[in-house]
């Protein structure tokens, strides 16, 4: 039952996963990851060996660890949506494999059983690894792991084990230095609930092993910040105590599933939608006319269950595993709410799963052990079933109402429009660059308008360069069709600006439209009166 049940669970989250594949657009940070595949050059920092630049950092905090997975995978297959997310998809099955055997190995096989399953159809948890901009999936494998390792380390005392936990997090940190959020919620809970164990076990040996393993894992973090002088700290680690109430308030609509209605699909109340067209959009659409609009699950209900059933879990054998995972929640949410300008997005609070999952399993695994078996199959199958109709409403949406613009299919119509291009072709806005030149295998001459387009005041030096610019008959520009949907906000106004002090107009050579019919792009050129 224990193999099947653990099987269950991560074909449902394959399963699951794969209709949201090419529902939704490629956003500009989810192809962030590929542009030093392409060209070495566009990586933060990086290494040259033998006249080769290899990508060590994409930014102070995020490293090309998944750049390096990807070269891998693309060199294999060529770059589509599909190639781009199916990956993903199968590590985050593979983090609710390794859930389960944490999970099991930590408070028994009936906890295991049902917090793989309520991981599996945790809506934000499926879509953040689906779509990967966090990025979040290597990030929920490192932890995984290294938790599943450091319990068989401290039931076996193998070496083997910790020097894999050690590796994992040194790899989770130079994926993404939020990893510390977690490494610090770590650590708390061993020292607080196990401190006789830490003691016994950290010893001189143990100790070399742990620090040369995460040495390995997190040396191209390390070089890094060696060179840089400790760059990754100094640009990131500012603290402060004025965002806790907004990061609570994303911690609950992460937690209710709710966090991605608006940021990644366009509402049922706005315009454009159309009929559900595939069978499991009509079939999606059927239940949602039956069970009315879900759009939250209800998990955070059950947390609340599992923190009023502590005077009955806390007699049971699971009391520190149970505190100590609280203490985890909730030294690396603090830790997330004290980091300015950071932690405020479901793609950093979902850092924090699947520990908040585990919680609530093993809470209820344990308060209902002398309860009929049907009582918290009962409860998670209703959580599940809600988390299912959540999910439902997110697909449904994407068919009906599409993708929000960030996520628009219509950069694969532009990607389309744009192949074989022989153009130099400026994108005026963010959101445009990284997912054609991911879709177009780097082939196209494809760059951002100079950084002169945003200023108000130009020298001498910038006029001269917009002036070839606008005067180049192989330059075109992509540009979002409605100034609404600007990132760079009044982008496209002044760009039109500078053209009319050199004589120039812009001419549209093309709109291109999302499914929906909503205009998202302009293809276009500046020409002469």
């Amino acid at each position: 039952m224990t193999r099947g049940s653990l099987a269950l669970a991560c074909i449902l989250f394959i399963l699951l996963s794969i209709p949201f594949i090419d529902a939704a657009g490629i956003y500009e940070d989810e192809a962030f990851f590929a542009a030093p595949i392409h060209d070495p050059g566009t990586a933060f920092h990086r290494v040259r060996i033998f006249q080769r630049d290899y990508p060590l950092m994409l930014l102070t905090y995020l490293g090309a660890l998944k750049t390096w997975l990807y070269a891998g995978i693309f060199a294999l297959l060529p770059p589509t949506v599909w190639s781009l997310r199916l990956p993903v998809v199968l590590l985050g099955a593979a983090s609710v494999f390794l859930f389960f055997r944490v999970t099991e190995s930590l408070a028994g096989r009936r906890a295991a059983i049902a917090g793989a399953f309520l991981l599996a159809t945790d809506p934000v948890y499926l879509l953040t690894n689906v779509y990967d901009w966090g990025p979040v999936a290597i990030q929920h494998v490192c932890l995984t792991g290294a938790v599943l390792a450091l319990a068989r380390f401290a039931q076996t005392e193998s070496r083997r084990s910790l020097a894999i936990a050690f590796a994992l997090i040194g790899l989770g940190l130079w994926d993404k230095a939020l990893f510390l959020w977690n490494l610090a919620g770590l650590a708390a809970a061993l020292l607080m609930v196990y401190p006789g164990d830490v003691r016994y076990r950290l010893n001189s040996r143990n100790a070399r092993i742990a620090v040369i393993a995460f040495l390995l894992g997190a040396l191209p973090l390390v070089l890094y910040n060696i060179r840089r002088g400790g760059a990754t700290a100094r640009a990131n680690l500012s603290l402060t105590t004025s965002e806790y109430g907004q990061k609570f308030e994303h911690l609950k609509i992460t937690a209710n599933g709710s966090s991605l209605f608006g940021f990644l699909v366009h509402e049922e109340w706005e315009t454009h939608a159309r009929p559900a067209e595939t069978r499991l959009g009509r079939a999606g659409a059927a239940v949602r006319n039956l069970a009315g609009e879900q759009r939250f699950s209800w998990f955070p209900y059950a947390f609340v269950l599992a923190l009023a059933l502590t005077p009955v879990w806390w007699r049971t054998a699971s009391r520190r595993v149970l505190t100590a995972s609280w203490i985890f929640l909730a030294a690396a949410w603090l830790l997330m709410a004290s980091t300015r300008d950071a932690g405020g997005s479901a793609h950093h609070v979902i850092l924090l799963w699947p520990v908040p999952v585990f919680f609530v399993a093993t809470a209820l695994a344990a308060s209902t052990e002398r309860m009929p078996r049907a009582i918290p199959i009962a409860i998670v199958v209703l959580l599940c079933v809600q988390n299912l109709l959540v999910l439902n409403q997110y697909h449904l949406q994407l068919e009906r109402n599409g993708a929000s613009t960030n996520w628009s299919r219509a950069i694969f119509t532009l990607a389309d429009a744009l192949a074989g291009s022989e153009d130099r072709i400026y994108s005026v806005d963010w959101g445009i660059v990284n997912p054609v030149r991911l879709l177009h295998d780097g082939r196209l001459d494809l760059r951002l308008t100079p950084d002169a387009t945003r200023n108000d005041e130009l020298t001498d030096r910038e006029r001269d360069e917009l002036r070839r610019l606008f005067s180049d008959p192989k330059a075109l520009f992509v540009h979002h069709h409605n100034p609404a949907d600007e990132v760079f906000t009044g982008a496209g106004a002044r760009l039109d600006r500078l053209a009319a002090v050199e004589g120039k107009v812009r001419a549209v050579e093309r709109v291109i439209a999302d499914p929906n019919g909503r205009p998202i792009f302009d293809v276009f050129r500046f020409r002469s009166p």
